[in-house]
Protein backbone atom coordinates (compact mmCIF):
# COMPACT_ATOMS: atom_id res chain seq x y z
CA UNK A 1 0.00 0.00 0.00
CA UNK A 2 1.22 3.12 -0.82
CA UNK A 3 1.19 6.02 1.93
CA UNK A 4 -1.18 8.45 0.56
CA UNK A 5 -3.50 5.68 0.58
CA UNK A 6 -2.40 4.78 3.97
CA UNK A 7 -3.37 8.52 4.66
CA UNK A 8 -6.93 8.50 3.53
CA UNK A 9 -7.41 5.31 5.24
CA UNK A 10 -6.14 7.00 8.48
CA UNK A 11 -8.17 10.16 8.06
CA UNK A 12 -11.69 7.62 6.90
CA UNK A 13 -11.09 5.96 10.12
CA UNK A 14 -10.92 8.69 12.25
CA UNK A 15 -13.99 10.13 10.77
CA UNK A 16 -15.76 7.13 11.73
CA UNK A 17 -14.81 7.12 15.22
CA UNK A 18 -15.43 11.07 16.25
CA UNK A 19 -15.92 10.51 19.70
CA UNK A 20 -12.67 8.17 19.65
CA UNK A 21 -10.74 10.38 17.99
CA UNK A 22 -11.71 13.51 19.85
CA UNK A 23 -11.03 11.73 23.75
CA UNK A 24 -7.81 10.85 22.22
CA UNK A 25 -6.66 14.31 20.89
CA UNK A 26 -8.11 15.93 24.25
CA UNK A 27 -6.19 13.85 26.31
CA UNK A 28 -2.79 14.21 24.47
CA UNK A 29 -3.48 18.12 24.73
CA UNK A 30 -3.86 17.94 28.10
CA UNK A 31 -0.62 15.54 28.63
CA UNK A 32 1.37 17.92 26.96
CA UNK A 33 0.03 21.21 28.79
CA UNK A 34 0.46 19.59 32.36
CA UNK A 35 4.14 18.94 31.13
CA UNK A 36 4.89 22.43 29.87
CA UNK A 37 2.61 23.31 33.00
CA UNK A 38 4.78 21.44 35.95
CA UNK A 39 8.15 22.74 33.97
CA UNK A 40 7.43 26.06 34.00
CA UNK A 41 6.18 26.17 37.87
CA UNK A 42 9.41 24.30 39.02
CA UNK A 43 11.36 26.83 36.92
CA UNK A 44 9.57 29.72 38.80
CA UNK A 45 9.55 28.39 42.02
CA UNK A 46 13.41 27.75 41.72
CA UNK A 47 13.89 31.49 40.23
CA UNK A 48 11.76 32.54 42.91
CA UNK A 49 13.89 30.37 46.09
CA UNK A 50 16.95 31.64 43.93
CA UNK A 51 15.81 35.63 44.20
CA UNK A 52 14.88 35.20 48.12
CA UNK A 53 17.97 33.37 48.65
CA UNK A 54 20.61 36.32 46.99
CA UNK A 55 17.85 38.42 48.58
CA UNK A 56 18.81 36.99 52.29
CA UNK A 57 22.43 37.57 50.96
CA UNK A 58 23.66 34.23 48.95
CA UNK A 59 27.53 35.40 49.50
CA UNK A 60 26.66 37.42 52.57
CA UNK A 61 29.39 37.73 55.04
CA UNK A 62 27.87 39.92 58.17
CA UNK A 63 30.58 41.30 60.76
CA UNK A 64 28.36 41.59 64.45
CA UNK A 65 29.94 44.41 67.00
CA UNK A 66 30.13 42.35 70.91
CA UNK A 67 28.03 41.38 73.35
CA UNK A 68 27.67 43.61 77.02
CA UNK A 69 27.45 41.38 79.88
CA UNK A 70 26.34 42.03 83.23
CA UNK A 71 25.61 40.07 86.21
CA UNK A 72 26.03 36.61 84.00
CA UNK A 73 23.98 38.01 81.61
CA UNK A 74 24.78 38.81 77.98
CA UNK A 75 23.06 41.40 76.01
CA UNK A 76 23.36 40.60 73.08
CA UNK A 77 24.96 41.05 70.21
CA UNK A 78 25.44 45.11 69.37
CA UNK A 79 24.96 46.12 72.84
CA UNK A 80 28.65 47.57 72.85
CA UNK A 81 29.78 49.29 70.21
CA UNK A 82 32.94 48.04 68.62
CA UNK A 83 32.70 48.82 65.56
CA UNK A 84 33.25 51.48 63.23
CA UNK A 85 32.45 52.45 59.38
CA UNK A 86 35.97 52.90 59.13
CA UNK A 87 36.36 49.11 59.94
CA UNK A 88 34.50 48.62 57.06
CA UNK A 89 35.77 50.63 55.05
CA UNK A 90 39.45 48.99 55.57
CA UNK A 91 37.84 45.35 55.01
CA UNK A 92 36.54 46.70 51.79
CA UNK A 93 39.98 47.67 51.18
CA UNK A 94 42.10 45.05 52.12
CA UNK A 95 40.21 42.11 50.92
CA UNK A 96 39.99 41.52 47.60
CA UNK A 97 37.09 39.09 47.30
CA UNK A 98 34.80 41.82 49.13
CA UNK A 99 32.69 43.80 46.47
CA UNK A 100 30.55 45.93 48.55
CA UNK A 101 30.00 46.55 52.53
CA UNK A 102 27.96 48.76 53.98
CA UNK A 103 27.95 49.39 57.91
CA UNK A 104 24.55 49.29 59.83
CA UNK A 105 23.01 50.83 62.10
CA UNK A 106 19.45 49.68 64.66
CA UNK A 107 17.71 51.68 66.93
CA UNK A 108 14.88 51.21 68.68
CA UNK A 109 12.19 54.00 70.06
CA UNK A 110 12.26 56.36 67.19
CA UNK A 111 9.43 57.91 65.58
CA UNK A 112 9.22 58.68 61.51
CA UNK A 113 7.35 61.24 60.96
CA UNK A 114 6.29 62.75 57.38
CA UNK A 115 3.61 65.50 56.97
CA UNK A 116 0.82 64.90 59.00
CA UNK A 117 1.65 61.20 59.52
CA UNK A 118 3.71 59.69 62.15
CA UNK A 119 4.91 55.91 62.25
CA UNK A 120 6.97 54.22 65.31
CA UNK A 121 8.49 51.07 63.89
CA UNK A 122 9.54 48.44 65.87
CA UNK A 123 13.84 49.07 64.59
CA UNK A 124 15.03 51.14 62.46
CA UNK A 125 18.05 50.49 60.47
CA UNK A 126 20.55 52.92 58.82
CA UNK A 127 22.27 52.11 55.88
CA UNK A 128 24.99 53.45 53.17
CA UNK A 129 23.65 53.55 49.16
CA UNK A 130 25.41 50.14 49.25
CA UNK A 131 23.03 48.30 51.17
CA UNK A 132 21.50 47.49 47.88
CA UNK A 133 24.07 46.10 46.22
CA UNK A 134 25.06 44.21 49.16
CA UNK A 135 21.25 42.36 49.57
CA UNK A 136 20.77 42.75 45.99
CA UNK A 137 17.52 44.52 46.79
CA UNK A 138 15.24 46.46 44.11
CA UNK A 139 13.23 49.44 44.79
CA UNK A 140 9.85 48.89 43.33
CA UNK A 141 8.10 52.49 43.85
CA UNK A 142 10.58 55.75 44.38
CA UNK A 143 14.25 56.14 44.93
CA UNK A 144 16.57 54.62 46.79
CA UNK A 145 19.14 57.37 47.98
CA UNK A 146 22.91 57.38 46.74
CA UNK A 147 26.09 58.43 47.24
CA UNK A 148 25.37 61.21 44.63
CA UNK A 149 23.02 62.97 46.62
CA UNK A 150 24.09 62.45 50.33
CA UNK A 151 26.33 64.22 52.20
CA UNK A 152 27.69 64.02 55.38
CA UNK A 153 30.54 65.90 57.31
CA UNK A 154 31.83 66.21 60.83
CA UNK A 155 33.77 68.49 63.00
CA UNK A 156 35.31 67.58 65.99
CA UNK A 157 35.17 69.86 68.60
CA UNK A 158 38.73 70.93 70.40
CA UNK A 159 40.13 69.59 73.20
CA UNK A 160 41.95 72.57 75.59
CA UNK A 161 43.62 69.80 77.39
CA UNK A 162 45.63 68.13 74.55
CA UNK A 163 45.59 70.79 71.98
CA UNK A 164 44.29 68.07 69.97
CA UNK A 165 40.31 66.46 68.95
CA UNK A 166 37.59 66.35 71.73
CA UNK A 167 37.27 62.44 72.30
CA UNK A 168 34.53 60.32 73.82
CA UNK A 169 35.24 57.75 76.48
CA UNK A 170 35.43 54.94 73.25
CA UNK A 171 38.01 56.95 71.62
CA UNK A 172 35.69 58.43 69.26
CA UNK A 173 36.06 61.92 68.05
CA UNK A 174 33.34 64.27 69.76
CA UNK A 175 31.95 66.98 67.92
CA UNK A 176 29.15 67.92 65.77
CA UNK A 177 27.70 66.53 62.32
CA UNK A 178 25.51 66.99 59.61
CA UNK A 179 23.54 64.88 56.91
CA UNK A 180 22.04 66.56 53.60
CA UNK A 181 20.03 64.65 51.18
CA UNK A 182 19.74 66.86 48.00
CA UNK A 183 17.37 66.25 44.69
CA UNK A 184 21.09 66.89 42.75
CA UNK A 185 24.43 68.13 43.39
CA UNK A 186 25.73 68.32 39.43
CA UNK A 187 27.49 71.74 40.55
CA UNK A 188 29.18 70.07 43.68
CA UNK A 189 29.53 71.82 47.38
CA UNK A 190 31.99 72.67 49.57
CA UNK A 191 32.39 72.31 53.53
CA UNK A 192 33.82 74.77 56.07
CA UNK A 193 34.24 74.21 59.68
CA UNK A 194 36.16 75.90 62.54
CA UNK A 195 36.65 76.54 66.23
CA UNK A 196 35.30 79.29 67.71
CA UNK A 197 38.26 82.14 68.68
CA UNK A 198 35.78 83.18 72.14
CA UNK A 199 35.50 79.76 74.27
CA UNK A 200 35.25 79.51 77.97
CA UNK A 201 38.34 78.92 79.66
CA UNK A 202 37.08 76.96 82.28
CA UNK A 203 35.43 74.23 79.96
CA UNK A 204 37.74 71.53 78.86
CA UNK A 205 35.78 70.76 75.29
CA UNK A 206 35.98 74.05 72.65
CA UNK A 207 32.86 74.73 70.76
CA UNK A 208 33.22 74.12 66.61
CA UNK A 209 30.78 75.00 63.75
CA UNK A 210 29.95 73.56 60.58
CA UNK A 211 28.64 74.25 57.24
CA UNK A 212 27.63 72.60 53.83
CA UNK A 213 27.78 74.49 50.86
CA UNK A 214 25.73 74.31 47.86
CA UNK A 215 24.65 76.09 44.38
CA UNK A 216 21.26 75.78 46.28
CA UNK A 217 21.70 76.36 50.49
CA UNK A 218 23.63 76.65 53.19
CA UNK A 219 23.47 74.60 56.00
CA UNK A 220 24.97 74.95 59.21
CA UNK A 221 24.79 73.80 62.98
CA UNK A 222 26.96 74.43 66.11
CA UNK A 223 26.60 73.37 69.26
CA UNK A 224 27.72 76.40 71.77
CA UNK A 225 28.97 76.99 75.20
CA UNK A 226 26.27 75.69 77.95
CA UNK A 227 28.85 77.16 81.04
CA UNK A 228 28.33 80.70 79.93
CA UNK A 229 26.03 82.43 78.07
CA UNK A 230 28.12 85.58 77.35
CA UNK A 231 30.53 82.93 75.63
CA UNK A 232 27.75 81.12 73.76
CA UNK A 233 26.24 84.91 72.94
CA UNK A 234 29.56 86.00 71.52
CA UNK A 235 29.99 82.59 69.34
CA UNK A 236 26.86 83.37 67.97
CA UNK A 237 27.60 86.61 67.17
CA UNK A 238 30.68 85.15 65.59
CA UNK A 239 28.56 82.75 63.55
CA UNK A 240 26.48 85.12 61.76
CA UNK A 241 28.35 88.28 61.53
CA UNK A 242 31.73 86.58 60.85
CA UNK A 243 31.84 82.87 59.82
CA UNK A 244 28.62 82.76 57.56
CA UNK A 245 29.01 85.80 55.81
CA UNK A 246 32.93 84.58 54.88
CA UNK A 247 31.81 81.58 53.23
CA UNK A 248 32.59 81.47 49.63
CA UNK A 249 29.36 80.89 48.12
CA UNK A 250 29.12 79.11 45.20
CA UNK A 251 25.56 81.01 44.29
CA UNK A 252 24.54 84.41 44.58
CA UNK A 253 22.18 84.22 47.37
CA UNK A 254 21.56 80.52 48.51
CA UNK A 255 19.48 80.32 51.61
CA UNK A 256 20.39 79.34 54.87
CA UNK A 257 19.12 76.96 57.52
CA UNK A 258 21.23 76.81 61.16
CA UNK A 259 20.38 73.71 63.38
CA UNK A 260 21.72 73.96 66.32
CA UNK A 261 21.98 73.82 70.17
CA UNK A 262 22.36 77.73 70.86
CA UNK A 263 22.32 77.37 74.83
CA UNK A 264 20.29 80.92 74.72
CA UNK A 265 16.85 81.25 75.27
CA UNK A 266 14.41 84.11 74.34
CA UNK A 267 13.34 86.78 76.60
CA UNK A 268 16.43 85.81 79.02
CA UNK A 269 19.75 87.86 79.32
CA UNK A 270 21.30 87.46 77.31
CA UNK A 271 18.90 87.16 74.85
CA UNK A 272 19.19 84.68 72.01
CA UNK A 273 17.18 87.00 69.39
CA UNK A 274 20.65 89.80 69.97
CA UNK A 275 22.70 87.69 67.45
CA UNK A 276 20.44 86.82 65.18
CA UNK A 277 19.94 88.80 61.71
CA UNK A 278 17.25 90.57 61.11
CA UNK A 279 14.25 88.94 59.64
CA UNK A 280 15.84 85.58 59.73
CA UNK A 281 13.20 83.03 60.73
CA UNK A 282 13.28 80.33 63.50
CA UNK A 283 11.69 77.35 65.63
CA UNK A 284 12.82 76.53 68.64
CA UNK A 285 11.75 73.66 71.19
CA UNK A 286 11.03 75.79 74.20
CA UNK A 287 14.43 75.03 75.19
CA UNK A 288 17.91 76.06 73.79
CA UNK A 289 17.81 73.64 70.50
CA UNK A 290 16.79 76.46 67.28
CA UNK A 291 16.28 75.99 64.22
CA UNK A 292 16.83 79.21 62.14
CA UNK A 293 16.41 80.30 58.47
CA UNK A 294 17.49 83.30 56.47
CA UNK A 295 14.70 85.38 54.78
CA UNK A 296 14.22 83.79 51.86
CA UNK A 297 13.09 80.91 54.19
CA UNK A 298 9.48 80.18 56.22
CA UNK A 299 9.06 77.72 59.04
CA UNK A 300 6.12 75.59 58.69
CA UNK A 301 6.44 73.14 61.52
CA UNK A 302 8.63 72.58 64.64
CA UNK A 303 7.93 69.69 66.33
CA UNK A 304 9.86 67.86 69.10
CA UNK A 305 10.76 64.35 68.71
CA UNK A 306 11.56 62.16 72.48
CA UNK A 307 15.13 60.91 72.31
CA UNK A 308 15.32 58.93 75.46
CA UNK A 309 18.12 56.76 76.83
CA UNK A 310 20.53 58.31 73.24
CA UNK A 311 20.74 61.49 74.37
CA UNK A 312 19.69 64.19 76.60
CA UNK A 313 17.62 66.22 75.24
CA UNK A 314 14.43 65.78 72.52
CA UNK A 315 15.42 65.96 69.15
CA UNK A 316 13.94 68.88 67.31
CA UNK A 317 12.22 68.58 63.56
CA UNK A 318 11.15 71.19 61.37
CA UNK A 319 10.28 71.96 57.90
CA UNK A 320 10.98 74.73 55.91
CA UNK A 321 10.51 76.26 52.25
CA UNK A 322 11.48 79.10 50.08
CA UNK A 323 9.04 81.95 50.17
CA UNK A 324 8.98 81.55 46.66
CA UNK A 325 7.61 78.40 46.91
Amino acid sequence: MNPLASILLSIRALGRNKVRTFLTMLGIVIGIASVIAMVAIGQGASKRIESQINSMGRNLMMVLPGALSSGGFSMGSGSVTTLTPEDGLAIQKEVPSVESMTPVVRARGLQLVYGSLNWAPNQIMGCSPAFVEVRDWTTEEGAFFTDGDVVSAFQPAGDRRTAAAFRCRNGQSYGIGLLARFPSLDHGYSIHAGIYPTQDTSDPEERAWLCLDTSDLVACTTHLANTKATVALAQCRYLFDTAIPALPRRGRAEPTVLGADLNLKPHHLPDVRSCLPSGYVQTYDGGTQYIVGSRDLRVSSGTTIGMSKTTDHPGLLGTLSTTAG
